[in-house]
């Protein structure tokens, strides 16, 4: 059963004796039947369209009182009186306006009070609508309009843009009004990295850069684009931006969506100026185009925010198409993340280790500890297939601090065993969130502390692209971590586009060669150029050196002659479990 309150609101509305109206952008979104008597007007002439619009087909007293209101909102009065002649007779009416934003006219409530214009003038304390219980369900299922600001839920107090509801409610309006005609286009774009920009310049600044963002969508979009476009703020630094009438057919209306979505991420990389800073921005599109089957506007949220997600897949700064393809993909992304999150619940990760073994006497030197996971069915995932999904849920920090725990648990059973000599390291992988997480240097003091292993035995890995971001920031944690006693590897060398003097500035120890660059060396003249010259790198900041990837004995061959401390790869061993690699360190098992 729906809301007895609204309801009674509903037959209220239906049968008052004076018109009421509702507008919200200055778009009609509904009228009572008395409104329609009097203005002479259907359903289809008034809800849907703008206030400030003309139609050849309207009424000459639904023209006059759309000019009506539009004077007295512009000279800032709450009430007026206008004449009108309805159904051959002439009424002097009373019109109450309560704009929710002056000039914008973001939401704005107009009750119709008709007299005979034969009668006394109108008594000016006619009941208003304000006065009336608040309205549920009023402009759409599911929405609350608060008594004292209706217009609150409409209207984003930070950028004073349309919300998501205002959003909703247009779509539903021109849908309800029959304006399906060409194809339109929904776009949702996310500004890239905003949280950075937050986490960096705090949250003050971030709003004030938000609300001038939209000044510029508003100017550009709004006032200055395509006709009929309706722009609003989703939530955080997302937008939306409906744009109608682009085409006559779908492959049309893409051609034109693509080139204002280009248009739009070139606009916000235009500079903007704040206290001093430049912030030239990137955004994610993503693009739900609107046929003319339909238009469920929360069912084209949804396909706008899909395509969305997949753009920052992508890699961000671009824009996506909402097709079925990327649904279903979604809906498989989904689907795997919430069985990860009971993964991590359930303790179905496990960890495996590569063992690390010295060029110059093939003697093992230690071993890289990588994270798999063995789902109920016992198949094991390698990371490539669930590490970034890890990464976009957050889950990574918790599974990445496990993985630590672990490994220094591993560890100690090793030590205990006696198989783990003093020269020896074990490598831990380190993810970008996990090495941003502010308890990363507590975990990893309270692990090397609980199982009593000395620093120097562990080295985390993280990427060159990794230690490239915020630099700064990297050297402190980093810091940190080896006053402690550990150590750190540069995992990945040579794919990422650091320079020698970063590398000088960054304190590592080891510095690990790509798999691409070892796979053919020993038959590329080229790179076994780039290890010759990562080589001589290493040597001149005092860095210890790890090939990975050797797969053949002329490339292990070759990697001796040139001076290269340590490798990996299948020539040795594949990853194995922790208990098969403490086979191997006993010798009761062989790579």
């Amino acid at each position: 059963m729906g809301d007895p309150g609204c309801e009674l609101y509903r037959r209220v509305f239906e049968t008052a004796p004076f018109g009421v109206l509702f507008f919200a952008y200055g778009i009609c979104i509904e009228a009572n039947p008395e409104a329609l008597r009097l203005l002479g007007g259907t359903r289809a002439q008034l809800i849907g369209h703008r206030l400030e619009g003309a139609q050849a087909d309207e009424s000459v007293a639904l023209a006059s009182f759309k000019e009506r209101v539009r004077t007295a909102l512009a000279a800032g009065e709450d009430q007026c009186v206008w004449e009108l002649r309805s159904a051959g007779e002439r009424l002097r009416c009373l019109l109450h306006l309560r704009p929710g934003d002056g000039a914008q006219h973001h939401e704005l409530v107009v009750t119709l009070h008709a007299f005979p214009l034969a009668d006394a003038a109108p008594i000016l304390q006619a009941p208003r609508v304000r006065e009336l219980p608040p309205v549920g369900g009023m402009y759409g299922a599911g929405s609350r309009v608060e008594a004292e600001d209706p217009a609150s839920a409409y209207r984003d107090p930070l950028t004073r843009l349309p919300t998501r509801l205002a959003m909703i409610e247009h779509l539903r309006a021109r849908h309800s009004a029959g304006d399906e005609g060409r194809c339109a286009a929904l776009m949702l774009f996310d500004v890239d990295h905003f949280k950075d920009i937050n986490d960096s310049w705090g949250h003050d600044l971030g709003d004030r850069l938000l609300a001038k963002i939209a000044a510029v969508l508003h100017r550009h979009w709004v006032v200055g684009g395509p006709p009929g476009s309706f722009l609003a703020r989703q939530a955080g630094d997302e937008f939306l931006l409906f744009v109608p009438d682009l085409a006559d057919s779908l492959t049309e209306a893409a051609v034109k969506a693509r080139a204002l979505a280009d248009a739009l991420r070139k606009q916000l990389a235009t500079p903007v100026f704040l206290e001093g800073t430049e912030f030239a921005l990137t955004a994610s599109i993503g693009i739900a185009l609107l046929g003319d089957a339909g238009r469920d506007a929360e069912l084209a949220l949804q396909y706008a925010d899909t395509a969305m997600y997949e753009a920052k897949r992508k890699g961000r700064n671009g824009c996506a198409f909402f097709d079925r393809g990327i649904a279903a993909k979604a809906q498989r992304q989904v689907a795997l993340n919430t069985r990860l999150r009971k993964a991590v619940d359930n303790q179905e990760f496990a960890l495996y280790v590569q063992p690390l073994v010295g060029v110059a006497d093939n003697r093992l030197a230690g071993g890289e500890v990588l994270l798999r996971w063995i789902n109920c069915d016992r198949v094991t995932s390698m990371p490539a297939e669930f590490v970034p999904l890890l990464e976009t849920s957050g889950l990574i920090v918790e599974v990445g601090h496990w993985v630590i725990r672990t490994a220094c648990e591993v560890l100690r059973g090793y030590l205990d065993a006696g198989l783990w000599r003093h020269d020896m390291q074990l490598h831990i992988n380190v993810s970008r969130r996990q090495f941003r997480d502010p308890r990363l240097l507590d975990v990893i003091r309270h692990s090397l502390q609980s199982y009593a292993i000395e620093p120097g035995a562990i080295a985390f890995e993280i990427t060159e692209s990794l230690a490239m971001e915020d630099i700064e920031d990297t050297i402190a944690t980093m810091r940190a971590i080896k006053a402690l006693g550990a150590r750190f590897a540069i995992d990945d060398f040579g794919v990422g586009h650091s320079s020698l003097s970063v590398l000088r500035r960054l304190p590592f120890d080891w510095l690990k060669i790509d798999r691409e660059f070892v796979r053919h060396l020993h038959r590329d003249a080229d790179a076994r150029g780039i290890v010759e010259a990562m080589l001589a790198v290493a040597r001149q900041y005092g860095l210890k050196v790890t090939a990975e990837g050797v797969e053949e004995g002329a490339a292990l061959e070759l990697l001796r002659r040139l001076g290269c401390d340590s490798y990996q790869g299948a020539l040795y061993s594949m990853p194995v479990p922790v208990d098969r690699f403490e086979r191997i360190l006993s010798g009761a098992d062989a790579a």
